[in-house]
């Protein structure tokens, strides 16, 4: 078995050669993320040969919830690949999370044969895809009883957070901890964080996380609502406050949706767990995962 700093370093070496992060994300993921109780690892002569870390959350739907873990930094050595060491690993994590009440496991493939890799070897079932969609605005859109927020503190973007996730639709939940590091990833990523709020029912109904790419282009890389129509208004108040008629929004679509590259995969592991019908994965989202 690895001692923790000599394991910490390994898998920072190999999340580089992987994954190809920022140093500045890396610490932040080692430092605030990863942890000795959530790493799953193989070995060999001291060498960390696969690895990964599943993080827990709450998938909230309708006033349930139920514990879920996101499997996050899945690798493999170079050298050790084609033998079968993460698909083995994948499976005992599996077994030791629904032995931990653990109702699913959830993750999101970097690529389309990674996608088919998972469902193929591990039972992942896709359920949403995701496509980068050039928006023209609506200029008609009544905005009248709304404000645009800049978020300027992890306590703010919480707060914002809690108002702008429906009920109604299925979603793994962020505690305030977890909060925190997206804020810091964000920051690091130079994005500025926008809240819309109503100011006739004093309530925030949206969120989005923005940047202005080399381009010029204003990119939306998270975006998330109370309802379609609380969407329209965060969209249209966004390009009137950066004076642009397009906006380049990072969009999630039902799996069935034939445009897009694969996002959310799920594998149940406790059915009796699960906080909501199997009828309804399809709707499930996954927000603010630090995926780009």
């Amino acid at each position: 078995m690895l001692g923790i700093n000599e394991l910490w370093q390994q898998n920072k070496a190999l999340w580089r050669e992987c994954f190809h992060d920022d140093e500045a994300f890396i610490d932040l993921y080692f430092s605030r993320v990863a942890r000795p109780e959530n790493t799953y690892y193989m070995e060999s002569d001291g060498r960390l040969t696969c690895v990964m870390q599943a993080l827990p959350y709450e998938l909230r739907y309708s006033g349930k919830g139920c514990r879920v873990a996101y499997l996050s930094g899945i690798a493999t050595l170079p050298e050790f690949r084609g033998q079968g060491l993460a698909t083995s690993l994948i499976r005992q994590v599996h077994g030791l999370l629904a032995e931990r009440g653990f109702a699913a496991s959830l993750l999101i493939p970097a690529t389309d044969s990674l996608a088919d890799f998972y469902a193929e070897r591990s039972g992942y079932a896709l359920l949403t895809r995701v496509n980068d969609e050039r928006l023209e605005v609506s200029e008609a859109e009544d905005v009248s009883d709304f404000s645009l927020h800049a978020l300027n503190t992890p306590g703010e973007l919480a707060e914002a957070y809690r108002q702008s996730s429906s009920l109604n639709v299925p979603r793994v939940w962020h505690s305030e901890l977890q909060l925190d590091v997206v804020w810091e990833a964000w920051r690091q990523a130079d994005s500025q964080v926008w809240a819309l709020r109503n100011d006739g029912l004093k309530r925030f109904e949206g969120l989005a996380f923005c940047r202005r790419t080399s381009a010029g282009i204003i990119r939306i890389s998270d975006c998330m609502a109370l309802n379609h129509k609380s969407e329209a208004k965060l969209l249209s108040c966004l390009a009137s406050m950066y004076g642009a008629a397009q906006l380049e929004l990072k969009e999630q679509h039902n799996a069935q949706c034939s445009n897009g590259r694969p996002y959310a995969m799920i594998k149940v592991l406790r059915k009796d767990l699960l906080a909501m019908d199997m009828a309804r994965m399809p709707d499930l989202r996954m927000n603010l995962m630090m995926d780009e």
